[in-house]
């Protein structure tokens, strides 16, 4: 990815946020796998919006190719955490691993009506 991309995919989450992290969550609750009995609705608005706070400054410095990196530490810190703590409440590892999958829905909607957005405006 070059940086021009990667600098736009950090313009939108950080633009977008709110309504991400609100469609994240809906992607989240709807989801079969979705365990309220486990995890509160509120808890999961927070460990969402954590993750996403740490996720775009992520996104703006660092490589969506090596997540290695030192810029990505923090975000690879919390979701061990997140996937401790889980496990540990008696979620599954595939239900643990819907929180981050259900994050590629709005973001892929956001992107598509950014870059539709731009295609309408060069023509």
């Amino acid at each position: 990815m070059t940086t021009n991309t990667t600098n736009r995919v950090a313009e939108i989450f950080t633009r977008y946020e709110q309504p991400i992290l609100e469609d994240w969550l809906h992607e989240q609750l709807a989801a079969l796998t979705a365990r309220q009995d486990l995890i509160s609705e509120a808890d999961l608005r927070r460990q969402s919006a954590e993750l996403l706070a740490l996720f775009i400054p992520a996104c703006r410095v660092g490589s969506f190719t090596d997540i290695t990196t030192p810029d990505w530490k923090a975000v690879l810190e919390f979701l061990a955490g997140v996937s401790r703590s889980r496990a540990l409440q008696g979620f599954s590892p595939s239900e643990t691993a819907t929180v981050v999958f259900s994050l590629k829905q709005p973001l892929f909607t956001r992107l598509r009506q950014e870059l539709s957005a731009n295609a309408a405006a060069h023509r």
